[in-house]
């Protein structure tokens, strides 16, 4: 498909009939996966290797139809809700998710406008140096987003906007500042 598609049922009953539908092909794949694991064994004891590769390309590909499908979101791993096809992710989404990340995509959009990938990269690189959170192998002083605060300050980054920055963070994985740093840091 090309173009983002939705799936909404309104009706209980069909949204019923629907998400047994979706209880039944993951228990039918995962009956499936379980007979080829079963084989796998048998491959294992006798030294066939090529079968047993065979089976486990098998098993990958019914993995990965099933994580393809509309049965579940892939964001948040839901079952029971209805879904949106979103080409750029090419992957099925609930519409709670899609509207979370159609929020966050506005949010970058209007962040960018006040701060500019450079900005970015200063703050990040500002961040993980010595003014920041010292990241080591012997773990780092992190406290929340005290050192991203207070280097945004330092930028002339207003209140509203930093807010609106480590909101984003936080829905990239970056809920402190050392998290930033190891999550959120490749999203920009």
């Amino acid at each position: 498909m090309k173009k983002e598609r939705a799936i909404i049922i309104k009706d209980p009953r069909l949204r019923r009939v629907r998400n047994e539908f979706r209880i039944l092909l993951k228990l039918w794949t995962s009956k499936v996966i379980s007979d080829l694991l079963d084989k796998s064994i048998v491959y294992i004891e006798n030294h066939e290797d090529g079968k047993l590769r065979e089976n486990h390309n098998k098993i990958s590909e019914l993995k990965l139809n099933l994580e393809l499908s509309i049965c579940y979101c892939r964001s948040c791993g839901r079952d029971t809700l209805d879904m949106v096809y979103v080409p750029s992710m090419n992957q099925w989404i609930c519409v709670e998710c899609n509207s979370k990340r159609l929020y966050f995509a506005e949010l970058r959009e209007e962040i960018l406008t006040e701060m500019t990938t450079m900005d970015i990269e200063d703050f990040l690189e500002r961040l993980s140096g010595g003014e920041g959170v010292a990241l080591s192998r012997f773990g780092s002083k992190c406290n929340g987003y005290e050192d991203s605060r207070r280097i945004l300050d330092e930028m002339g980054i207003i209140k509203d906007i930093q807010d609106k920055f480590l909101e984003l963070c936080g829905y990239y994985g970056g809920y402190c500042d050392c998290e930033i740093l190891l999550n959120a840091a490749r999203e920009f």
